[in-house]
């Protein structure tokens, strides 16, 4: 399918068809900050703001950019997701940055950005450039 041109991703969990009206969703690039016993409420704060998750991407010094994809949309891929982390010897990306790292996030609306940035200010993970 692939070859013929589909759009289809390949994440953790299997994968996805990307149809052509994904579009319409306004997308967002936070820098955030925090350790790795945040992780749930940082990926929480996301979720419940009415955000999808798309990636993890570090700005390694030495490597460059180095990503990957999440596709976190809701509590029950955030769960899946620490589940899986917690079970395996882990250790996030973004330790190779001393916890700094990026999140693609797209959401429906403006509106649902400003919760999700507010969201992760009040916590203390946003970091402001």
């Amino acid at each position: 399918l692939r070859a013929d041109g589909a759009q289809i991703i390949s994440t953790n969990r299997g994968y996805i068809y990307k149809s052509s009206d994904d579009n319409c969703y306004i997308r967002r690039l936070f820098k955030v900050n925090h350790t790795v016993s945040d992780m749930k409420d940082e990926l929480l704060a996301i979720v419940d703001n009415g955000g999808r998750i798309q990636n993890i991407m570090i700005d390694h010094p030495v490597y460059g950019e180095i990503q990957t994809l999440l596709k976190l949309t809701c509590r029950r891929d955030v769960s899946h997701f620490l589940d899986q982390s917690s079970s395996n010897d882990f250790r996030p990306l973004s330790d190779l940055t001393n916890g700094v790292h990026y999140h693609l996030v797209e959401a429906d609306s403006e509106q649902d950005m400003a919760y999700i940035e507010e969201a992760l200010n009040h916590l203390g993970f946003l970091v402001k450039e």
